[in-house]
């Protein structure tokens, strides 16, 4: 007996000894995207969307806790503790192995139908590990001057735990420059008094891949871009774009389809109108001789944003216009060129990565396409109302998913 009980803690033992002298939990925390947070307003709050990146190189770890400490100049810091949901509902999982294969809906659990699916809250090691900070509001009036947030781990193996910090410091947005919004600026263009230009709704906790505004569990909250092998955060380019559309007074984009039943492009009511430039500037970039989807769901592969125009404008923020209509864009658009703000720049269509006519527009960091950060949009000429509220009320950034559109 005595013999078999050694030969079974040699084997321990030998188990063991890769981690002899090294720490059992290894982690490259990659930090906080992006590199300067900001918070955006929102009537009288402040809103932060912001994401923390960091790598699990060694065993299997499981959650402790999780919290936020806000820190504030006029009085004590306080502490918002998370909860498990809160972590697991916002995590993405890459593995660094198998060809950075997002194995997510396994390890956090994914959502399917308005349900939850737990997974096995674990995360493997040699995994790319996203956060999304589910603490996004803060009152204007008690605003955090920082916030940290801690999570801890502990490994599976040896039960070592080390707990993550990753401070973040945002500022308060603002820009000097009036945007106006790019689409119905030409009172020479009316529509029927049944349709209205809107953005998708958005539906807490039913997934991420729901409306089109910038809440955090919306579409365009989460796209973001890994750089595979690089020691740095996840970059997103479309954490403030808008995906805009025509709708009428049933909540359908689109007329009846012909006889034929194909869903063609012309039947959709946002096809064809005009689209503006938001602000003065360059025109650094143009794109004009893809074809449109003339099916709608039917989409050209590796199509991206497909016919488009991107302005630089003189703060050094850039804005691009998306998915535009074969033909349309003006001769006189082209690289180099000075444009007035409310310039015609082309038309609605379905080009590129587009399900349906839509226009795609965004404000950004860099005059590119894809490798860009977002920014708030100070909108001066619309008013919006939202899904299941009677009135309009001004409204001068970002649009919010499930909102009814009306140019001032």
């Amino acid at each position: 007996m005595r013999i078999y009980l050694s030969i079974k803690a040699l084997l321990i033992l030998i188990l063991l000894l890769p981690t002899v002298g090294r720490a059992a939990v290894e982690i490259n925390i990659l930090g906080v995207t992006p590199m300067l947070p900001l918070y955006e307003t929102v009537g009288d709050t402040a809103r932060l969307n912001c994401e923390m990146t960091f790598e699990n190189n060694r065993f299997p770890l499981e959650l402790v806790s999780w919290k936020v400490r806000a820190f504030y100049t006029g009085h004590a810091p306080v502490d918002f503790p998370g909860t498990p949901e809160d972590f697991w509902y916002n995590v993405r999982i890459r593995s660094l192995n198998n060809g950075f294969k997002d194995i997510t809906p396994y390890w956090a659990g994914f959502f399917e139908n308005g349900v939850y699916n737990q997974g096995a809250w674990k995360i493997p090691k040699r995994t790319r590990v996203l956060f999304y900070l589910p603490y996004t509001d803060y009152p204007l009036s008690d605003l955090p001057l920082s916030l940290t947030v801690y999570v801890k781990v502990r490994d599976t193996i040896l039960h070592e735990e080390r707990e993550l910090i990753f401070p973040i410091r945002p500022r308060l947005h603002s820009t000097d420059l009036l945007y106006i919004f790019p689409v119905g600026f030409d009172r020479f263009e009316p529509m029927a008094q049944s349709l209205d230009w809107f953005m998708g709704d958005h539906q807490p906790l039913l997934g991420d891949m729901h409306g089109s505004g910038h809440e955090l569990y919306a579409a365009h909250r989460r796209v973001h871009k890994w750089w595979d092998g690089l020691d740095q955060p996840v970059l997103f380019n479309q954490r403030y774009a808008h995906d805009i559309a025509i709708r009428d007074a049933s909540g359908n984009t689109h007329a009846p389809f012909p006889a034929s039943g194909f869903k063609t492009v012309q039947s959709y009511y946002a096809w064809g109108k005009k689209v503006f430039a938001m602000a003065g500037g360059t025109v650094v970039h143009v794109v004009r001789d893809m074809g449109d989807n003339l099916i709608a769901g039917v989409i050209t592969p590796d199509g991206g944003a497909g016919n488009r125009v991107i302005i630089q404008h003189p703060n050094g923020e850039s804005s691009i216009y998306a998915h535009l209509q074969f033909g349309s864009i003006p001769v006189e658009i082209q690289e180099g060129a000075m444009v007035s703000q409310g310039q015609l720049l082309g038309k609605v269509g379905n080009s590129g990565n587009s399900s349906e006519p839509h226009l795609h527009f965004t404000l950004q960091n860099r005059p590119v396409y894809e490798e860009h950060d977002c920014f708030p949009i100070r909108f001066v000429n619309i008013s919006i109302r939202r899904d299941g509220e009677p009135d309009f009320q001004p409204w001068t950034t970002s649009l919010p998913s499930g909102v009814t559109i009306r140019i001032n």
